[in-house]
Parts: C-alpha cells; sequence; structure tokens
C-alpha cells in the first residue's frame, strides 16, 4: 500500500487542479477497490473539494461522475448520491447512479439498488444525444437483468435499439 501514498503525493504535486483531482480520483478509486474504504473516502474528499473551487465545464462534469461512482464504490453511497443529485447532465448522472447501483447491490441493499435503478430509467428520457440515451437503456437493462427483471430488461433494450436503427 506504499504505492497509494507515493500516487498521493505525486498527485499533491500536481500544480493544475483538474489533473490535480483526477489523479486523486483515481488513487481513490483503485484504494476502494482494495478495500481501503476509510482511506479512499479521504482522498475522494480531497478530490471533491480542489472540484467544488473549480467553474463548471465538461471536463469537470466528468471527473465529478468518476467521483460519484468511486464515492459508491468505497461504500460512501449518501455521498454519492448526494454528488450524483447535484449533476445537471443525465446522462452522467445516469452514468454515476449505474455504478451505485451496482454497488447498492455489493451491499445486500437490493430494494434500494431496485428502486434507484426504476428513477434512472426514467431519467434516461432526458438525456438530449440518442445514442448517449441508447448506451444508458443497454445499461438499464443490463441491471434489470441481475434483477432478474426480463419484462423490464427487454423494455429498455427496445428503447435503445429504436435509438440506433
Amino acid at each position: 500500500f506504499l504505492a497509494f501514498e507515493k500516487s498521493v503525493e505525486l498527485s499533491e504535486n500536481i500544480s493544475e487542479p483538474l489533473k490535480k483531482a483526477d489523479s486523486l480520483i483515481m488513487t481513490g478509486g483503485e484504494m476502494a477497490e482494495k478495500h481501503q474504504k476509510v482511506e479512499a473516502k479521504a482522498i475522494l474528499e480531497k478530490a471533491q473539494s480542489i472540484l467544488n473551487t473549480l467553474p463548471d465545464s465538461k471536463e469537470k462534469m466528468k471527473l465529478l461522475t468518476e467521483l460519484s461512482k468511486n464515492l459508491g464504490q468505497s461504500f460512501n453511497i449518501d455521498s454519492a448520491l448526494e454528488l450524483a443529485n447535484t449533476m445537471n447532465n443525465p446522462y452522467e448522472k445516469g452514468e454515476a447512479l449505474i455504478k451505485i447501483i451496482k454497488n447498492l447491490k455489493k451491499m445486500h441493499k437490493e430494494q434500494e439498488a431496485y428502486k434507484l435503478l426504476k428513477s434512472v430509467f426514467d431519467l434516461a428520457k432526458d438525456i438530449d444525444l440518442n445514442y448517449e440515451k441508447a448506451i444508458l437503456y443497454r445499461k438499464i437493462a443490463t441491471e434489470y437483468i441481475n434483477f432478474d427483471k426480463k419484462t423490464e430488461a427487454k423494455l429498455a433494450l427496445n428503447k435503445a435499439y429504436l435509438l440506433v436503427v
């Protein structure tokens, strides 16, 4: 785990805030994967505080999405949901929520995950770009399959298919 400490140290030396936040988000995500959840949360919160000081941009939105995913992976679901709910891009928000759903299932919170999945299905209609909408519907379908909800999965796949033909 010395590698993580070195990675954080290197990240701290990056002067450009977006790149620093990106590096911290990647390191925090890796730590969460390696079950260092407490350490990951601290690093991810540091990245969030950097992002909070920056003006809105496409790059910032992508990093916020990744941050939300990684917060969920560290099982910090409340912070992940709070962050996802601040996103004004429905595709990026949907991507973050799908990751949170996966982590809720890992935590054996299936009812909460399923309720959130239904809200992501409703959110998908707000996406402007058809290819992004199709991608999210396909991911929604995959999650419905994981819940053994074949009818809902077929509906989501059909919506995705109709967007690309």
